[in-house]
């Protein structure tokens, strides 16, 4: 499976390097990789932003991945998110208001 997590900036994904080790993607400063129970896992750091963030991962993305887990914009949603809490989407909606992507229920459930 190929997953793909987005990191706003580097602090935020500094905990995850304690956990495992990342090698960075030769010509692409923000994007690091690395393998665990068979998965690839991408991380990529977009800075802030959604210009920044649709930028950086089209650039650094040369495959879609199976699985993509957006961290650290919760608390910008809504006042009600609390920091820590973990939302999953159920479909993601198209500018013309009709559902374009919908979540795999297996991967929500995980939450």
């Amino acid at each position: 499976m190929k997953i793909l997590v987005t990191f706003a900036v580097d602090w935020e994904f500094k905990p995850w390097l304690r956990l495992r080790s990342f090698s960075r993607q030769p010509g692409a400063r923000n994007v690091y990789h690395t393998r665990t129970a068979g998965n690839k896992v991408s991380v990529v750091l977009t800075g802030i932003g959604p210009g920044n963030a649709v930028r950086s991962v089209r650039y650094s993305m040369d495959e879609l991945p199976d699985l993509c887990i957006t961290s650290g914009l919760a608390g910008g949603l809504k006042h009600q998110h609390r920091p820590g809490e973990k939302l999953a989407a159920q479909a993601k909606w198209s500018e013309r208001a009709e559902p374009a992507l919908y979540s795999d229920k297996r991967h929500v459930d995980l939450l």
